[in-house]
This record gives C-alpha cells, sequence and structure tokens, in this order.
C-alpha cells in the first residue's frame, strides 16, 4: 500500500511534465501560411483589337480596359497586380518610352487614348502623312505582374504575365486638296526673324499649305534703336541664296497688301521691318489673294488653342489682362512664343502661365509643372511669394519659351 501511495505522485508528476512539454512544443507550431509558386498563368481575359486607331480629337476617350485573373499563391493573402507598357520589347529601363498603373488591387486598367498617344508620339510617330522616317504606325508591349508580399524579400513572390503587343496607328490628316505652289517655301532670314539672324544656319521656313499659299510659324523681335536695328529681315525663294531675296517694295510692286505689324526698313536694302510686339505669330503668305498677313492663333495638336504668360516678370504684360504673352500651340503639344523676361535683381521677376485668356483661376504655377513630371529650365525657379508663380533668374532680356507638353519640358532659347 505504501508503494501505491508512492507510485500516484510520481505518475502524476511525470505525466504533468509531458504534458506541458507538448504545450509548449505545440506553441512552436502555431499555423504559419506557406505561400507557393503561382499555380496558374496571369492572362488577359478580354481580346485586344488588331490595331488601336489614334487621334487628337478622340483622346480623352478609353482606348482599352484591361482584365486579368486571380492566380493562387496557396494563401489566402492580397495580391497586388502592376500593369506595364514599353516601347521595348524586353520592358528596358532606357526604352523610348514608358508607363505604369503603380500597384494596384483590382484585376482591372483602364487604358486612354491620350496615354497610347502620348507613347506614339514619343516613338517619333505622326499625323502627317508627308513624313516618311517613322510614320504613324508603331507598337507598344505590355504586361501584368502580380506580386504577394515583398517580391524583393526571400517570403516574396510574383508572377508575370506573358507580353502582349498593341499595335498602334495614328490617323493621319487627310488634306482636302493637295497643295500646289511655284515654291516650295519662302525663308525668312534677318535680326528680325528670332531663330535666324543674318545667316543660313537656321532659316525660318514658311512652307506650302495649300494652292500657291505658304503659312507657318516665326518669332519675331522688335529690338530696333538708331544705332542697332534689330527688326529687319528679308524672304528668300531659295534657301541658302542670297540672291533669291524678295524685299519689301517688291510684294508691294506686285500688289500685296501687307500686315500694318510689317513696314519698310530703311536699311540700304529695302527689307522688312517688323514693328509689331515681339512674339511668335502664324504667318500667311497668301499668293492668290496677295496678301501678307499674321495672327496669333493656334494650331491644332494641343489641349488649348494658346496658353497665355502674365506677371512682372513678363514686363509687356504685367499683372493684368490687358496685354497678356500669348503662346500659340505649334502643333504635337508645343506652345511657343518669344517674350521679353525680366529679373530686377531678384524682384518684380515673377509671372504665371494660364490656360484661359482673362481667366486668373485657369493659372499653372511653377510646383504644379514639377509635380507633372516637368523639366524646367534653369533660368526659370519657383518665386517663392506665396502663389509659388514661376520667377525669372537668368538675364533681363528677350527669349524664345518653349513649352512641350508631350516631353514634359519648359525651356528658355537665346535668339541668333
Amino acid at each position: 500500500m505504501k508503494n501505491i501511495k508512492k507510485i500516484i505522485p510520481i505518475t502524476f508528476f511525470t505525466i504533468t511534465l509531458l504534458f506541458i512539454a507538448i504545450s509548449c512544443e505545440n506553441q512552436d507550431d502555431d499555423p504559419q501560411f506557406v505561400l507557393t509558386e503561382a499555380s496558374e498563368t496571369i492572362e488577359l481575359s478580354n481580346d485586344l483589337l488588331d490595331t488601336y486607331y489614334l487621334s487628337y480629337e478622340t483622346r480623352n476617350n478609353l482606348a482599352e480596359r484591361l482584365m486579368w485573373n486571380t492566380p493562387d499563391f496557396g494563401a489566402a493573402t492580397e495580391i497586388n497586380f502592376v500593369v506595364e507598357g514599353s516601347s521595348s520589347q524586353t520592358f528596358s529601363s532606357d526604352a523610348v518610352t514608358s508607363f505604369s498603373s503603380g500597384k494596384i488591387t483590382d484585376t482591372m486598367y483602364a487604358i486612354t487614348v491620350d496615354e497610347l498617344l502620348t507613347s506614339a508620339i514619343a516613338m517619333g510617330l505622326d499625323d502627317d502623312p508627308t513624313t516618311t522616317d517613322k510614320g504613324n504606325t508603331g507598337s507598344i508591349y505590355l504586361r501584368v505582374t502580380a506580386s504577394v508580399g515583398d517580391p524583393n524579400d526571400s517570403n516574396g513572390l510574383s508572377k508575370v504575365s506573358e507580353t502582349y503587343v498593341m499595335s498602334l496607328t495614328i490617323i493621319e490628316k487627310q488634306p482636302t486638296n493637295a497643295a500646289v505652289c511655284d515654291l516650295d517655301a519662302y525663308w525668312a532670314v534677318g535680326n528680325g526673324a528670332f531663330d535666324a539672324g543674318w545667316g543660313w544656319s537656321s532659316p525660318v521656313e514658311i512652307p506650302c499649305t495649300g494652292t500657291n499659299v505658304y503659312s507657318g510659324y516665326i518669332a519675331l523681335r522688335n529690338l530696333s534703336t538708331e544705332d542697332d536695328p534689330k527688326n529687319n529681315f528679308r524672304f528668300f525663294t531659295e534657301k541658302g541664296n542670297w540672291g533669291s531675296g524678295v524685299n519689301y517694295p517688291s510684294f508691294i510692286s506686285d500688289g500685296y497688301t501687307i500686315d500694318e505689324k510689317f513696314a519698310e526698313k530703311d536699311d540700304g536694302d529695302k527689307n522688312f521691318a517688323f514693328v509689331g510686339s515681339s512674339a511668335t505669330y502664324h504667318i500667311e503668305i497668301n499668293a492668290v489673294a496677295k496678301t501678307i498677313t499674321l495672327t496669333q492663333d493656334g494650331a491644332e495638336g494641343c489641349d488649348f488653342t494658346n496658353l497665355y504668360a502674365v506677371g512682372a516678370g513678363v514686363p509687356d504684360a504685367g499683372w493684368g489682362w490687358a496685354s497678356p504673352i500669348n503662346l500659340p500651340c505649334q502643333g504635337n503639344g508645343v506652345y511657343s512664343s518669344v517674350m521679353n523676361l525680366n529679373n530686377n535683381g531678384g524682384t518684380d521677376n515673377n509671372f504665371r502661365f494660364f490656360t484661359e485668356k482673362d481667366s486668373w483661376g485657369s493659372g499653372v504655377n511653377y510646383p504644379t509643372y514639377v509635380s507633372d513630371g516637368y523639366t524646367i529650365d534653369a533660368k526659370f525657379e519657383d518665386a517663392q511669394d506665396g502663389d509659388n508663380n514661376f520667377a525669372f533668374v537668368g538675364t533681363t532680356g528677350l527669349y524664345r519659351v518653349d513649352i512641350d507638353t508631350v516631353n514634359k519640358t519648359i525651356t528658355v532659347h537665346d535668339g541668333k
């Protein structure tokens, strides 16, 4: 009986230890989710079109809504997706153009015509039927990546779909009538032509655009003084040929009516003198109606016909709408104009761009362009004036300012 009494406590103690040991072991074996390689591929559930036709008129439309399946990674956990588009079939980092959805959790992503059109233009495609280098067709490559955890971590996993191809075609402009002119173009050379100067390195071309009609954009400069006449220029009928010049009285004798912003220059050669406000203009030389006219109308191919600059830093405008600086659309998302820029020792040098004339609410300040990914010329800075306007920090003078909304650049150019 004594032995039985000794055995019972010992047995109880042994069972207790065993239970504790098992309990501890079970704590170490709490259920864990183990990720496994996805058991299925990622595939688009919608069929892509044979060709995506793009135009500036439809840039706000939806081009395609991509949809795909959700792969199984062996655990109930959130799956992130990234849709990538690239001009490179290997999605290399130095591709001419690329775009990304960023990390999303939906199994759907909408691509707009504008997104594809921006990529197409970056690849050198255009709507001009006369271009022959790259034309109007190209391809964008797509893929979808699914990931759980951190793909860069040993515990993370990812799955990449096959590469899909979107064939792009920019719809070419179809002229109603083929332009027929006696000349291929007129060429403007001289101090009054801001980008040309008196030389043949960069003459301004005014091409044939209709039957004996020549038109295009030209940056015109009026900085004439008695000692330094910088507003004179001449038209030429042959590039590089000084003997093909046509001066102001030659057009008059041929019966032309010439815009009042032009006059005859008393410089010994009777060249044209530009006597208007320095700016970029659309010029038309109409050999049928015998007129030479200047307007500040923008071309097609931009979100807005014109942009406007207003502020103390553009002294010809000032902070008012009586005479804003007009930057007409030159086509392909580019706005441009010459303008006087003021840097008065770091004061009175601020200004802002606007998308609508007479509308203060349409202003776009410096940080807005920065947040949109623009590379901005070093001659411009954030004015830090409470409204974060642009500040011109270069040397006061006349410059050409280009805003390229496709390549996202704002550049400042000196004249010739």
